[in-house]
């Protein structure tokens, strides 16, 4: 926030959530505080409450006050200042009207009404299945909550189209449940493994859970319906504006008869939990007055627009610069120190004695680039210079924010390497975010290899990359689980196409479409997706909505590395359709880069293979040929003789077994006796090791 001020872009201000001075029903601080004498306060909160009355004295009439002033001359925090105006009001000191503008939805398909019901009745669901799941579970053992099988659970049970998200809002909101004014543990405490699973903890019984759960539920839909009413009759649409006040809402509480008589000690408390329940729930949406129950700031945009551009960034990156240079400057110095404590004593001292160029010449010679990365010479090594191929090295390295690739890579080109070195990349070097980068295989076991190779890369930094299949990712976003399901009832195509609708946000609006998704991708700013050729129609449209590429505002849409070869579209009968790999650089605006150089078969190998796919119509890479790589070039055309491992051996030979089980180093014959001869006049026959 504070650079965006910075570039102009942005202002912050006071919050002006305000109180009236029209609300006072006392005509002086005297009065005040005779009603204050004869009633049961301390003498601090007496003292805070008279600091309010004497502020809203001195205001002229016509003018607010914010509360942000209200809680400074008051000394309270904000959380405390909706029961310290409901004081004011029950001794008859003012009247609690600060003003609340809300949002409902009234009338049409998912109305407000309906929201309500269906998140009650979810969460009464929720709150029987995890008190099944964990009876005896207490304030000091925390257990799993596995997010999708919870959901398919909830599924069975007649909800439908429960999401992981809501029941993480709803889990979340019990949480809240039972915490004090200024915080304060709730009825039960969370923590966070993972994506899919919340570790939770029993604060207070699961008898006391339902029943504060209970009240929550009969206060908000004591409020939606006081809301709803002060609509005009017949009134019809989502978003409809609706003012009031504290007060106001508070007094629907008060004059309940049920509420009166559930010994509530704290019904602003219990108005405040209420509305904001009603607010997470997405069942109403709090406008003006949020500040009151929730810490907020105000923010005003800059008329003229903009961006934050590279001009407004030079100076970030300067800052961050220094900070890259400094991690080095440490790291040399622990080197340093290690061979000897005296010279690390007199770099300690020479870094603040001597200028920037003198100490680089003195302490860091040549390292001029490298301290300009964020990360270790040894880690740049072992994820670019390793690499030992130009055009794999300019892919992996690629240092632009938002833009989508797609590498067309030939066979045993080293396609998965190129993919998992540029995950290394985005982590050491971009400093991106593991929870942020989204990595979609072909089927479980490539989405395994890829996980091993990428930590054996870069250790723990790999925790937190999501790597999975578009089939299990669509499960997490709506939360289906087949455990315990038959395979026959599996339709992972259905699943599918369910999260594609999702994410659109079908029957939704703009607004709520977007918000929905924004929810649901949980924050991935990159997708990278290995064997693109192999996918298939519900696959592509589940890749294009994660990625946004329909939405018109760019910076919604995620950055889309894919790789795959369009020669080697193998599932079609599975439905796979190598047409989306060729659509790619129209439907992302993006142009490929070409992988060609072979690690794997001989020149003899991948002629014959040039010659058989140089008829295939409609190819990609027409005018990028396989070959051989660059280490290999000076190599006989059959390859050289194998130095190890299965294989038949002769002079010169460099054949199989057609067993498949002699050992080089063996000169073999078959057991009837009977000779085999190459072209080359080699005899080759069983190992002797294999006769018996």
């Amino acid at each position: 926030m504070s650079w965006l001020e910075e570039a102009h872009l942005v202002s912050r201000e006071e919050n002006r959530v305000q109180v009236f001075p029209s609300s006072l029903r006392v005509r002086s601080v005297d009065e005040a505080k005779q009603r204050l004498a004869g009633a049961d306060l301390t003498l601090a909160h007496r003292n805070q409450l008279l600091a309010i009355v004497a502020h809203l004295v001195s205001a002229p009439a016509d003018e607010g006050v914010s509360t942000d002033e209200l809680c400074g001359v008051a000394g309270i925090s904000p959380g405390a200042l909706p029961k310290a105006m409901s004081t004011l009001e029950t001794l008859g000191i003012a009247c609690n009207d600060v003003a609340i503008t809300v949002f409902v939805h009234v009338g049409v398909a998912s109305s407000s009404a309906q929201r309500l019901a269906q998140s009650s009745a979810l969460e009464g669901n929720l709150i029987a299945l995890m008190q099944e799941l964990a009876p005896d579970i207490d304030d000091r053992t925390p257990v799993p909550l596995n997010l999708s099988e919870t959901c398919q659970r909830l599924r069975d049970q007649g909800h439908p189209d429960v999401r992981p998200d809501a029941v993480d809002r709803l889990v979340r909101g019990i949480a809240q449940d039972g915490r004090s004014q200024d915080g304060g543990r709730g009825n039960i405490s969370l923590r966070r493994v993972s994506r899919n699973t919340l570790m939770v903890t029993l604060v207070r019984p699961w008898k006391t859970v339902r029943a504060t759960a209970n009240l929550r539920w009969q206060a908000a839909e004591l409020l939606l319906t006081y809301l709803t009413g002060r609509l005009d009759k017949g009134v019809r649409g989502k978003d409809l504006q609706v003012e009031t006040t504290v007060g106001d809402l508070l007094a629907q509480l008060k004059q309940d008869a049920i509420l009166k008589t559930s010994g509530i000690g704290d019904m602003t408390k219990l108005m405040e939990r209420a509305l904001m329940w009603l607010h997470e729930q997405g069942v109403v949406t709090l406008g003006k007055g949020l500040t009151v129950f929730r810490s907020a700031m105000t923010v005003y945009l800059d008329p003229a627009g903009g961006q934050f551009t590279q001009a407004h960034f030079a100076p970030l990156e300067d800052h961050y610069g220094e900070q890259t240079l400094q991690t080095h400057v440490m790291a040399t110095y622990a080197e340093t120190g290690l061979r000897s404590k005296r010279d690390a004593e007199r770099l300690s001292e020479d870094y603040f004695l001597l200028n920037k160029e003198q100490f680089m010449k003195r302490w860091m010679p040549g390292m001029g680039r490298e301290v300009r990365r964020q990360t270790t010479s040894a880690s740049w090594e072992a994820i670019v210079e390793k690499l030992g191929n130009k055009v794999q090295q300019d892919i992996v390295t690629d240092d632009r924010d938002r833009t989508n690739v797609l590498v067309l890579a030939g066979p045993g080109s080293g396609k998965t390497r190129v993919l998992v070195h540029r995950i290394a990349y985005l982590l050491r070097m971009k400093r991106e975010d593991p929870r942020g980068i989204l990595v979609l295989a072909y089927n479980r076991h490539a989405a395994a290899e890829i996980r091993v190779r990428l930590r054996s890369l870069v250790g723990d930094d790999a925790v937190g990359v999501t790597v999975s299949t578009c089939h299990a990712l669509a499960m997490k976003l709506v939360g289906a689980s087949f455990v315990g399901q038959r395979a026959e009832t599996e339709d992972f195509d259905g699943i599918v196409m369910e999260a594609v609708r999702q994410l659109e946000g079908e029957g939704l609006s703009k607004s709520e479409a977007e918000a929905q998704r924004e929810t649901l991708i949980q924050g991935y700013r990159w997708i990278l997706v290995d064997e693109y050729q192999d996918i298939g129609p519900e696959e592509y449209q589940l890749i294009s909505a994660v990625a946004g590429r329909s939405l018109e505002d760019a910076d919604l849409k995620l950055s889309l590395f894919a790789v795959g070869d369009d020669d080697q579209n193998i599932y079609a009968f599975n439905g796979a359709s190598v047409g989306f790999i060729r659509q790619f650089e129209e439907d992302y605006k993006a142009r490929p880069a070409f992988l060609v150089e072979n690690y794997r078969s001989t020149n003899h190998i991948i002629a014959a293979a040039n010659a058989v796919i140089s008829a295939a119509p409609d190819r990609m890479k027409v005018d990028h040929e396989i070959r051989i790589n660059a280490d290999r070039r000076r190599d006989p055309e059959g390859g050289r003789p194998r130095k190890g491992g299965w294989g038949w051996t002769g002079p010169g030979s460099a054949s199989e077994c057609p067993l498949r089980r002699c050992a080089t180093g063996d000169r073999c014959r078959r057991r009837d006796g009977a000779a085999v001869e190459t072209g080359s006049g080699v005899v080759l026959g069983p190992c002797r090791r294999h006769l018996s």
